[in-house]
Order: C-alpha cells, then sequence, then structure tokens
C-alpha cells in the first residue's frame, strides 16, 4: 500500500537534524560520563556506597557488567572506553557500533547502582537506543566524509523513523497524563511546591516564588504543552517546529529554574532529531527539486523492525501499566527486564511533587559519649564530608531514595553508614544517622524525624 506524499513528510525525519541529534547526544553522554568519573569510587566500587555484594542481594538479576569487579581501575577502564566511544558518537566515526556499545556501557554503569539514577539517565538511555536505529551517522560525520555520500536525499522515511517519533511523543503524553492526575498539578500549586525546596531551584526559581499567580499559570500550562505537543509532532512540519520550539523553551525555562541542566540539554539534543527539513532549507537554500524519501532497502519485515515492534509495543504497555489504578494485569517478569535494559519511558518527572523538603544529619559518637555534628545536609550549599569527588545532583538524588525508601533499603542504608566509618578512620565509636522533613506548605510546623538509628563503627 503506498502512503501519500503529504502522510511521509509528516512522519518522516531529515538526515541532517539526526546527524544534530548524535552531535548533541554524544556531547551529552560525554559530560555525563566525565560527571560519574568524579565520584567514580564512591558510587561504582566495593569501596563506596553500593558494594557488589549489597547490590546482588538488593536486586540479583541486574544486568551490568560493571559488577565483574569492584576495583576503581576495573571501573576506570570501562569508563575510558565509553568515553572513547561517546566520542566517536560525536564525530561519526564507527557510527553504528558506537552507537551499540555506548547504549550497553551506559545501561551497565546504571545498573551497577540504581539509586543515584534518576531522568537525565533515562532520557539519554532512549536516546543511544534508538540511534542504534537510526541513520543519524550520514551527515556531518567522519562515515559521510569518507564515502563521499549524495546529499540530495535528506529526508528519511523509514520504519525506525515513525517508532521514534512516536517514542517522543509518548514520553510527553505520559509526563503529561500523570500530571493531570495530580490534584497538586490540577490545583496549579506543583511548581510552588517544588520550588520551595531549597535543593532543586536556582535564584531564578527562587525569586519566582514571590509571583505565585505566575507558578499556578505555568503549572497549568506544563499540563498542556505536555499533552498538546505530542499531537502537534505528527500533524505538519510547520507544527512541528512549533511543538519543538515551546518544548525548547519549556526545558530551558527547568534548567533555569531547578538547575537541571544536563536533564534539560540531553532532552533538547533528542529533540532536535525532530527538526523538519524546511529549517536546513532556510539556512542554505537548495534549488526547488523535488526530492524522493529516501526509504529502507530491505524487506519491512526483518529483524530490525521486529525488534522496534516489540520495544515500542513494550513502551506503550508501560504506558497504560503506569497510568492504571491496577497494577496486576502487567507481567512483573516482563516489566523488570525492561526495566533492567532501560527501555522503559520515565514514569512521571515530578508528577507527584514532595511536600516536604528532605535533609539527613549525621552525628559522630566518642567513647565518652561526646557527640560531634559531622554533617546537616540542610545547610544549602554545604558539602558533606563523606563526599570526596564532587557534590552533585546525584548524591541529592541517592540522600533523597534512601529517605523516602528506608524501609526498602535498610541493606543500603548500612552499606552507606559503614563508608562513613572507613571515611573517618573510624575515629567515633558510633555514628547517628537521623532523617528529617520539613513541610512545605506549613512551615511553621516543626521539623518531624523520620528515620533515627545508630550504628557501631568499631
Amino acid at each position: 500500500m503506498k502512503l501519500p506524499e503529504s502522510l511521509k513528510s509528516n512522519l518522516s525525519l531529515d538526515l541532517r537534524s539526526l546527524a544534530l541529534m548524535r552531535i548533541l547526544t554524544g556531547t551529552a553522554l560525554l559530560i555525563n560520563l566525565i560527571g560519574r568519573g568524579l565520584n567514580l569510587s564512591q558510587f561504582y566500587t566495593d569501596s563506596g556506597v553500593l558494594p557488589r555484594q549489597v547490590l546482588f542481594e538488593g536486586a540479583p538479576q541486574f544486568i551490568t557488567f560493571h559488577a565483574l569487579s569492584g576495583s576503581l581501575v576495573f571501573e576506570l577502564i570501562l569508563l575510558l572506553v565509553a568515553i572513547i566511544f561517546s566520542v566517536f558518537l560525536i564525530l561519526g566515526y564507527r557510527t553504528r557500533l558506537a552507537s551499540i556499545i555506548s547504549w550497553i556501557l551506559f545501561i551497565s554503569l546504571q545498573n551497577r547502582n540504581p539509586l543515584v539514577v534518576y531522568g537525565v539517565d533515562d532520557i539519554m538511555s532512549i536516546g543511544l537506543f534508538w540511534g542504534m536505529f537510526l541513520p543519524w551517522g550520514m551527515r556531518f560525520s567522519i562515515y559521510s566524509l569518507r564515502k563521499g555520500l549524495k546529499k540530495q536525499n535528506n529526508q528519511v522515511f523509514t520504519f525506525a523513523t515513525v517508532i521514534f517519533l512516536l517514542q517522543i511523543s509518548l514520553l510527553y503524553f505520559l509526563n503529561g497524563a500523570m500530571k493531570g492526575q495530580s490534584m497538586d498539578w490540577n490545583q496549579g500549586n506543583a511548581l510552588l511546591y517544588i520550588l520551595q525546596d531549597p535543593y532543586t531551584r536556582t535564584k531564578i526559581g527562587e525569586s519566582l516564588l514571590k509571583i505565585p499567580e505566575a507558578l499556578r499559570v505555568m503549572s497549568h500550562g506544563t499540563i498542556v504543552l505536555e499533552n498538546i505537543a505530542p499531537i502537534l509532532l505528527f500533524l505538519s512540519p510547520e507544527l512541528r517546529l512549533l511543538a519543538l520550539v515551546l518544548l525548547t523553551f519549556f526545558h530551558t525555562g527547568i534548567a533555569a529554574t531547578m538547575g537541571l541542566y544536563l536533564f534539560s540539554f540531553t532532552t533538547i539534543a533528542l529533540l532536535s532529531g525532530l527538526l523538519p527539513p524546511f529549517v536546513w532549507n532556510a539556512l542554505k537554500p537548495a534549488k526547488n527539486v523535488k526530492q524522493p524519501f529516501l526509504k529502507e532497502k530491505d524487506s519491512p519485515i526483518n529483524f530490525k523492525n521486529v525488534v522496534l515492534v516489540v520495544v515500542i509495543l513494550y513502551v506503550v504497555f508501560v504506558t497504560k501499566y503506569g497510568l492504571s489504578s491496577s497494577k496486576d494485569f502487567f507481567p512483573q517478569q516482563i516489566l523488570r527486564i525492561g526495566s533492567y535494559l532501560r527501555l522503559h519511558p520515565t514514569h512521571g518527572y515530578y508528577a507527584t511533587p514532595l511536600r516536604g523538603v528532605y535533609s539527613a544529619s549525621i552525628m559522630g559518637v566518642f567513647n565518652n559519649g561526646k557527640q560531634v555534628l559531622l554533617t546537616d545536609t540542610a545547610r544549602n550549599g554545604d558539602k558533606p564530608f563523606f563526599v570526596k569527588g564532587f557534590y552533585d545532583q546525584r548524591w541529592k538524588v541517592y540522600l533523597i531514595r534512601l529517605m523516602l525508601e528506608k524501609q526498602r533499603y535498610q541493606k543500603e542504608i548500612d552499606a552507606f553508614v559503614s563508608h562513613i566509618c572507613t571515611q573517618t578512620d573510624h575515629v567515633y565509636k558510633k555514628i547517628e544517622i537521623s532523617f528529617r522533613s520539613d513541610s512545605i506548605s506549613d512551615p511553621k510546623t516543626r521539623p518531624s524525624i523520620i528515620y533515627k538509628r545508630n550504628f557501631n563503627c568499631r
């Protein structure tokens, strides 16, 4: 069945846009890996906060090459290999191989310590996975220079391009739909709660707290955008560009108010692959000649397309799972496999804003009973003593995860405190750790202790 040219135009992608997406995604990956390297010993070795024994007890089925050894040297070698292939990706050298190796090593790194994984990693996994199937190495690459590829055909219409477009749409639809189920978002209070937390706001975000009505409008606008943009992506090249511009401003606003710079950059990198051809043609006008679509040489029914169908069906089902009030209909084994391969869409960024500001207090107790305050993360901007590398978003995600799911992560908390004892050379007899929550909706309420425990260091 031959599809109308207008429909093909709406569903096609441009090779130059895919090349831009490759370059930006590779750059985001390189920044991501370098940032992880700053805390490589503490997050990914047996001397850090999550030794392999604790990892395997918590989730023995995690798929990770990074757990083959617990030494810093081994982790450093894998990190350097990943960095090399990220550079290959940027340059467009051995692009398909670079995409495959980068994806494998990246999900392996995530699975080595899932406690420090957050939204930017999900977006990166999605970009690298679909990059394995998209022709994003045919422009602006070493490959294109060596092969001397003809550049007349820039529009590409394949099964992979359609599925990739659907994946991006589902990503925003899921987030918009989950926010739509939240009372805080529907009442327009979500951003007020989010920006009250000093750990998740910038100076600009802090200044916006003085204009609550503007934040309410922005809260409602977020839901509208995340529900409308996925539809606009399919309607026409012009409306797709409108959606991309709005989403780019949206993510720029997230970076400016919440300090999630790498998350916003990675997401914008993914969106750049959807830029319609007329944007590039406006930058470099071409002859007014109708150009044919670049199509797949193989039959539509092949192994690659079968894999894409299975993955997108999985994404659709997980999307339905995320929005369903009943969690029993979905096979948990399939959900678990997809989670370990990082194929699942991200479930609702800030769909349910926290109602408290969570902080950790750590005391060292000497033999004579004297106590010394080692760290209080409530002191905004202070670097905790146990962070020998860079106190970044991953440390904050790690601590918040331990606080919110303290019952689930008892062994992980034990490993964390054991790491603290090692960092202090066991000079203290005990370490007292307490987690507390300060109310956002009622600042006059006294902080509540949600977890308190003493650990022997000797």
